[in-house]
């Protein structure tokens, strides 16, 4: 079965690692069986920019290859894909729901309602609506409605049990004793997220709703508006929630860390994707990188854990190493180049990719390297280094082998050769060379450093410190 499925942010800003989850998930099905992946924007509610949110989240997605097939940018058949666009089409559900006499009208005042919930409370029930003004006569109801008097809509919920087939849950019932008659269309007119969503994921022939577990609740309400509105019945997949280690999910309200702030500290695009994967989820075989196209192959909802998924924040840095170490240097070079964009040309990108692809862990990490090979500032550990005995003796014998030096694959053995032949051990030869060159003790190798400074710059920054620190002695 071709899968058409749906991934439906509300435009509150950009996505956070939950709601990118449950794109990636979404993605995965649609290019899993050649179907649709489709972005609506919940927009009805929204209290910000809907224009800059709904870009932000585009671009998120974009950024993390979860290209779709409809959305609000491109359109597609079932367009529109705003569901404040979709008010005709949610009215002609409402409209239907009434003639079959599905919804009826309700009065009951806010003091109304907390009333019963305070009552409830004291006799240690769930808050579920009453019913009451399902008792009122239809000819006084249309009356009173008539009258314009102020109510809202509620579905009459029949006495049954509902039954859901998740595919990450399994089998879920739910008595709809305990769900009471509830609201899908408000006092002023709009219209509810039940009644929309069932609207509009029917409207749009979806296959799957695949979402986080905290909508399992919702899932009955929707399957009885499925059926009033004698729509098809999409499967449900409802997701572990992503939680912090304490167990608290993870929200925008709650300041999980957004893809915009990964993306900035330089945590790589399939990192993230790789990350986004294993919560919830453990794949079949034991690959150490994972991305879109082995996810296509490998992914699979029987997989999928039941439990709440934690985001491990070191996990994720690891996981971000692994795949900047598994790029070749071209590729690295240009995820590096953003974060180089002041750094001078001189410095070459590619030799500087391959010399720091294992020492990094995000891509925001090479900054400072850069920073120490371009305007080296002498910390304390390399002023001990310069000062340490025969720190001078080993500048010289460094200057002396770099002159002689036709390639630069003969450095590191060409200086180790000379700090011999001068009596120096290395363990304070080769901390002075690289504290003249970069301004630091340790670090990368020093036959890298100098590959990176070029042979002239390397053998002027040693003489020119060698003959600062031997004017002192």
């Amino acid at each position: 079965m071709k899968e058409r499925v749906r991934f439906a942010p509300s435009p509150s800003g950009g996505l956070h690692l939950g709601g990118a989850r449950t794109a990636l998930v979404n993605w995965l099905l649609a290019r899993q069986s050649g179907g649709a992946f489709i972005v609506r924007i919940e927009d009805t509610h929204a209290a910000e920019s809907v224009e800059d949110s709904e870009r932000a989240i585009l671009g998120d997605l974009e950024w993390l290859g979860l290209k779709w097939d409809e959305g609000p940018d491109i359109g597609g058949p079932a367009a529109p894909y705003r569901q404040s666009e979709r008010v005709g089409r949610h009215t002609e559900a409402f409209e239907t729901l009434k003639a079959k006499g599905a919804v009826y009208p309700c009065f009951c005042t806010p003091d109304d309602l907390a009333a019963e919930r305070e009552l409830a409370h004291k006799a240690g029930r769930p808050p579920r609506y009453s019913g009451r003004c399902r008792a009122i006569d239809a000819t006084e109801a249309s009356r009173r409605v008539a009258a314009d008097e102020n109510h809202s809509w509620r579905f009459a919920v029949n006495s049954a049990i509902v039954e859901i087939h998740d595919l990450v849950h399994g089998s879920v019932t739910f008595p709809t004793e305990r769900i009471g008659d509830f609201v899908v269309r408000r006092s002023d007119g709009t219209f509810t997220f039940d009644l929309a969503s069932v609207a509009d994921d029917s409207d749009m022939n979806i296959t799957t709703v695949a979402r986080g577990d905290d909508h399992l609740p919702n899932t009955p309400r929707h399957l009885m508006l499925y059926r009033a509105l004698d729509r098809p019945e999409p499967r449900f997949a409802h997701l572990p929630l992503v939680t912090d280690a304490s167990g608290r999910p993870l929200s925008k309200s709650t300041g999980a860390q957004s893809l915009a702030g990964l993306r900035s500290s330089g945590v790589p695009a399939s990192a993230i994707v790789h990350h986004l994967a294993l919560l919830g989820w453990s794949p079949s075989d034991a690959r150490e990188v994972l991305d879109l196209e082995h996810l296509i192959d490998s992914y699979a909802l029987t997989r999928a854990s039941r439990a709440s998924a934690v985001h491990d924040p070191a996990r994720l840095r690891h996981l971000s190493a692994l795949h900047l170490r598994s790029l070749s240097p071209e590729l690295l070079a240009e995820e590096m180049e953003p974060w180089l964009v002041e750094i001078p040309l001189w410095l070459d990108r590619t030799v500087l990719a391959r010399a720091v692809s294992s020492e990094i862990v995000v891509l925001g990490d090479v900054l400072g390297i850069a920073h120490d090979l371009v305007e080296p500032e002498m910390d304390d550990g390399a002023r001990a280094a310069l000062e340490a005995p025969g720190a001078v003796e080993a500048l010289v014998a460094a200057e002396q082998a770099l002159g002689a030096c036709e390639a630069v694959e003969e450095v590191g053995s060409a200086v180790r050769r000379a700090l011999r032949e001068s009596g120096v051990s290395p363990s304070v030869g080769m901390p002075a060379i690289r504290a003249a060159l970069i301004g630091r003790a340790h670090g990368l190798p020093v036959e890298v450093l100098v590959e990176l400074l070029g042979r002239e710059r390397a053998i002027e920054r040693i003489r020119e410190e060698a003959a600062g620190h031997s004017s002192l002695e």
